[in-house]
């Protein structure tokens, strides 16, 4: 429980640290570095002490709070600010941390309730606790993935970083095939993509390419058949 409200407090303030410094002091190495921290804390938490075995694995495969472990690792080796991880990394706390203080302080919740439930309808469509927990998952899948588009965007600038890049787009990947919630971001994003430009001449040509590409990336074998290609590494990172 006091890690429960620990957390997400300790994530805003160094996300704020992370975003706001503009000294030479390297603040995004070490809130980045905390974040990492932070999460082993919660997977240990939960799961036990972390150890190298399928068990342990089968234990954590489904969890966001190890998927976001990964997250974090990969900013922490990145170092570059951006603003869309504060989604997936503080509001399903935040989600969390409001279920508890309805339960045990009523009147903090209460006090709270109306600019948080304003901020829940305008983001999630909701301020019903029941029903914007899956719309708090569907918005961190849909900033998940814009990461990973201004990570590709991040190549044309002085600030690529490849090694980066090809990390968080294979984490999207694991997260693609392990959880239905990014299985429908990218069909929803797939769509509206394909609406604006599939039947542009060349521009439609190249994102039917694309679509074959990611398929391909995110095929899973057949039952009874030998693993091939990407498919067979499947794995959490």
């Amino acid at each position: 429980m006091m890690l429960s409200f620990f957390f997400p407090v300790c994530v805003i303030v160094l996300i704020v640290c992370f975003y706001s410094t503009t000294s030479s002091f390297p603040v995004p190495f070490f809130s980045s570095l905390s974040l990492f921290i932070i999460y082993l804390l919660f997977v240990c938490s939960y799961h036990g002490r972390p150890s190298m075995t399928a068990e342990y694995g089968v234990k954590v495969v489904h969890d966001l709070s190890m998927h976001y472990l990964f997250l974090c690792f990969i900013l922490f080796m990145t170092g570059t600010p951006n603003a869309l991880a504060l989604f997936p990394l503080v509001s399903p706390d935040v989600y969390l941390v409001a279920g508890e203080l309805m339960k045990t302080s009523p009147a903090i919740a209460s006090s709270l309730a109306k600019p948080m439930k304003w901020i829940a309808r305008k983001m999630y469509g909701t301020d019903d606790y029941n029903r914007v927990g899956s719309g708090i998952l569907q918005f961190n899948c849909m900033a998940e993935i814009g990461l990973g588009i201004t990570s590709m965007f991040e190549m044309l600038t002085p600030k690529r970083n490849v090694i980066g890049c090809v990390i968080l787009w294979q984490f999207l990947r694991t997260r693609y095939m392990l959880m239905d919630d990014m299985k429908r971001s990218f069909t929803q994003l797939n769509q509206t993509i394909t609406g604006y430009i599939g039947k542009i001449p060349i521009i439609g040509g190249v994102w039917k390419l694309i679509q074959k590409g990611g398929a391909w990336m995110t095929k899973m074998p057949e039952p009874g058949a030998k693993p091939g290609g990407l498919a067979s590494k499947c794995t959490v990172m």
